[in-house]
This record gives structure tokens, C-alpha cells and sequence, in this order.
């Protein structure tokens, strides 16, 4: 890829079911002379657990395609709102935010982009939604978390506990450069993407800063899918699916 003709950059905010959803906003190569068959892309990016929409800065930096790129901030995540009274992240209702958000947008039809848990949504609601999704791309994920059927009650009750524990738990106080390496402790990243991520992913406290994102997202799903039913959405995925392991 090359870096973009011309670009046009706007942080957003949308509504999300009575959330507050940020996100930015990308017009990339406008000026780019389309067929006549053609029309400008348009494509929504979705984010890993605990990241937000700085994951994808690098790529539209080399984007070389007219469109409009929406990438969001997940609920709970980045600068979005968190959800009320420490409520938790089922993974089945993501699909349900991406519903709104491209209902905010105005968009019909789309191409999705997802990297990690983002790619996981991204194939889920492709599989479910394949009327308003184009093609998808998932980077280093495509099925839901799974558990074997005789371990649901067990998992029940230990997400239940987590989040009893999490209600307790207090905000950690540290400094950017120990934001930026923990950050690098969790997957390979250089440092000046765990630094791009950690711009959107602390708040001021006093003298230090402590983590935007909600702590709830660290509480698993309490019900997760069977190997049965994950796969079942993969291949229900009638649309182009370019996978990435990189």
C-alpha cells in the first residue's frame, strides 16, 4: 500500500443504545477517479479487547483506496461511554452494538474490518447480517471463545465470582511509560503502537493517569458458545472473508 492522495480526519461520537460510542472518521482519496460501476468504499474497523480504534491509525496511513472508514471505540473502551452499574460485555451483544453503530452512520452496506475479539464480532454479525455486509476481514481471530457444553455451569459460576471480585477492585494509578509497557506485555506490538494505543486509553489522575477502559471488560462472557454453534457462524459466512494471521 501507499499513503492515501488526500485525507480527511474527524473524531466522532455516535449513540449506541444510550451509549455514547467515539469513533473516527476517515474520507480517504476522494479525488481518486472511480468506474462508473463503482462507488466509494465503505468500511467499519473494530478493534481487540482492551485497544480501540489507534489500532488502525498505521493502516490508514497506507490506505490507497476511495473510502470512508469508520473505526470505532467499543463500548467500555477508549473514549466511549461505559455501560451502567457495572454491567458486563456479552460477547453476543457486540453484534448488537455494531447494529447500531452503522445505524448511526447510515450505512446499508459495508466491509468490515476486525482484528482480534473485534475480528471475532466482525465474523459473527457478517454471518447474521450478510444483506448489509460486502466482505470481511479478520486479523488474528474469526471464531467466539469457546467451552465444552459439560464445563457451562462451571464457567457460570466462575464468571459470576469474577465479577463479584471485580466490583471491589480498585483503579490502578501508574505513569505512561508503565501504561505503554504493559501494554507490550500482552502480544507482540512496538512501542510506538503501544504508545498510539495508550493516547486513547488512559484518563488524568492527579499527577498519573489510570486506565479509560471499564475494568467489567475483564470479566468473561458467562455463556460462551459450544464448538457446535461457533462454527456454525463461520460457515454461514457466504461473503469474500480475507483471514490474516499477521
Amino acid at each position: 500500500m501507499t499513503s492515501p492522495i488526500n485525507k480527511s480526519v474527524q473524531d466522532i461520537e455516535l449513540s449506541c443504545c444510550h451509549l455514547k460510542v467515539a469513533a473516527r472518521r476517515y474520507i480517504l482519496n476522494e479525488s481518486l477517479p472511480l468506474k462508473p460501476t463503482e462507488k466509494q468504499l465503505r468500511v467499519l474497523c473494530v478493534h481487540g479487547w482492551l485497544d480501540n480504534c489507534e489500532s488502525f491509525t498505521p493502516l490508514m496511513e497506507q490506505w490507497n483506496l476511495a473510502s470512508e472508514v469508520v473505526c470505532i471505540d467499543l463500548p467500555g473502551h477508549g473514549l466511549s461511554q461505559h455501560k451502567a452499574n457495572s454491567s458486563a460485555y456479552h460477547f453476543a451483544d457486540w453484534m448488537f452494538d455494531v447494529q447500531q453503530i452503522v445505524t448511526a452512520v447510515g450505512w446499508d452496506d459495508f466491509i468490515l474490518v476486525g482484528h482480534s475479539l473485534g475480528a471475532m464480532i466482525c465474523a459473527c454479525y457478517a454471518a447474521t447480517f450478510p444483506e448489509k455486509v460486502k466482505a470481511c476481514i479478520c486479523i488474528e481471530g474469526l471464531m467466539p471463545l469457546q467451552t465444552q457444553a459439560s464445563e457451562a455451569v462451571t464457567h457460570l459460576k466462575h464468571t459470576i465470582s469474577q465479577r463479584e471480585s471485580l466490583l471491589q477492585r480498585s483503579s490502578r494509578h501508574l505513569t505512561k511509560e508503565q501504561a505503554v509497557q504493559l501494554r507490550l506485555t500482552q502480544g507482540e506490538l512496538a512501542k510506538k503502537h503501544a504508545e498510539l494505543l495508550c493516547s486513547r486509553m488512559l484518563k488524568q489522575a492527579g499527577d498519573k493517569y489510570r486506565w479509560a477502559f471499564d475494568p467489567m471488560l475483564y470479566s468473561v462472557s458467562p455463556l460462551r458458545f459450544t464448538h457446535e454453534l461457533a462454527s456454525q457462524f463461520a460457515l454461514s459466512i457466504s461473503q469474500p472473508l480475507l483471514l490474516s494471521t499477521d
